[in-house]
């Protein structure tokens, strides 16, 4: 019996939301009387985190420097407020950051990909995160770059309860960054951050044993050095000495990782020894285990149609379905985050800002868009990595 819910626009996964056509505070996270809570700031920074990714060059954030510029606020600012170290106003300086992203996202359009749609690969690694939390284990999930594995660290932590997510970086990798990192993100510890590792050990492993249905989810694993992997084991262990509850640990990570982890298993020379190995299960390769035709795809036309369902227009036509699809399919190119920067694109395109989208977008306006994204020389190595299927050949 349904209950109406396949009906209702996606708000739970990489699916396309339709932004509402006026005032720009329609694009905003934070409404001008609108209380802020410990998840809308974590949120706002999260996002203006992920503008610095979105916006960098040669693989390197956004500059904080350019940053602050174009938000308007000085630099120490912005970096202490999003380091959780400033001691002004805080909520002042994230509504401003706030309406600059919003400001932002009218500039680019009407159309968003920042909720996220439950498809075939969602059932898949949810499945194998309760898993580990049914066995008190440590669940891996295996991917290539956009494969939607951060968007799923992000969607598991909205979808239940108690997740504690953590994503290393150049400063947190070793035991006292991976200490600092979940200090940082657990509500209540984050004044344990500038104190001693010893002393934020103690505060992490009391804080897990009031709170017994904690997950700790670790986005970027493979980042994570030898010390910050041991760290996290025996944060595994001390949770509960009793070995009954341990807390369970899910691992986000490359093909590099695994390796990695299949090394420590056979008492091989690696990063992850032998008894952290043992305890990483089950392993998830999204590549492998999670096929769905005999093309080697992870994604199929109908998780296609959740990602972009759209209430108000008939966004694609089932052509253009089938060409993403086959795009996703694409192994070593983005997979997924590739797809739906080529339908951005092509959306930007089709629509003038403040205008209507008037017809769907078909095969042909999605072509141009993967020339204009990627340039032509490197849109024919696509094209002949998808089977020549893109450019040319009929889309079946």
């Amino acid at each position: 019996m349904s209950d109406g819910r396949e009906n209702l626009p996606p708000t739970d996964g990489h699916g396309l939301e339709r932004i509402a056509q006026h005032g720009r505070v329609e694009f905003r996270m934070v409404k001008d009387d609108q209380v802020l809570t410990d998840d809308v700031r974590r949120q706002v920074i999260e996002d203006v985190n992920a503008y610095r990714d979105d916006h960098g060059a040669s693989n390197q954030p956004l500059a904080w420097g350019r940053l602050s510029e174009l938000i308007g606020i000085a630099q120490g600012t912005l970096v202490d407020v999003v380091r959780n170290k400033y001691k002004g106003d805080t909520d002042a300086v994230l509504r401003k950051i706030d309406q600059f992203l919003a400001d932002d996202r009218a500039r680019a359009g009407r159309f968003d990909f920042r909720t996220h749609a439950r498809i075939g690969l969602t059932e898949a690694i949810f499945g194998a995160i309760r898993s580990a939390v049914r066995m008190n284990s440590m669940a891996v999930i295996i991917g290539e770059s956009g494969d939607g594995k951060s968007v799923h660290a992000r969607a598991f932590q909205l979808d239940r309860g108690g997740v504690v997510l953590i994503r290393p970086d150049q400063a947190h990798v070793t035991d006292r960054g991976v200490t600092r990192l979940l200090c940082n993100a657990i509500d209540g510890l984050r004044p344990q951050y500038n104190t001693s590792h010893a002393r934020r050990v103690m505060a992490i492993k009391d804080w897990l044993r009031k709170h017994g249905t904690a997950v700790i989810v670790v986005d970027e694993a493979q980042k994570l050095s030898r010390e910050g992997l041991e760290m996290l084991r025996d944060i595994h262990d001390i949770s509960d000495p009793t070995g009954r509850r341990n807390v369970p640990i899910v691992f986000f990570g490359d093909h590099d990782f695994k390796k990695l982890i299949f090394r420590g298993r056979a008492g091989a020379r690696s990063p992850i020894s032998p008894q952290t190995a043992r305890r990483m299960r089950p392993v998830l390769d999204l590549e492998f285990d999670c096929v769905v035709d005999d093309r080697g795809g992870i994604y199929s036309a109908e998780d296609i149609v959740k990602i972009v369902r759209n209430n108000r227009v008939k966004l694609l036509t089932s052509q253009a379905v089938r060409w993403l699809r086959n795009l996703a399919n694409t192994a070593g190119w983005g997979r997924l985050g590739m797809a739906m920067g080529v339908l951005q694109q092509a959306i930007d395109t089709a629509v003038s800002p403040g205008a209507e989208l008037a017809d769907a977008i078909d095969v042909p306006a999605l072509r141009e868009a993967l020339d204009m994204t990627f340039g032509r020389s490197i849109a024919l190595e696509i094209d002949e990595a998808a089977g020549g299927e893109l450019l040319g050949k009929a889309i079946g």
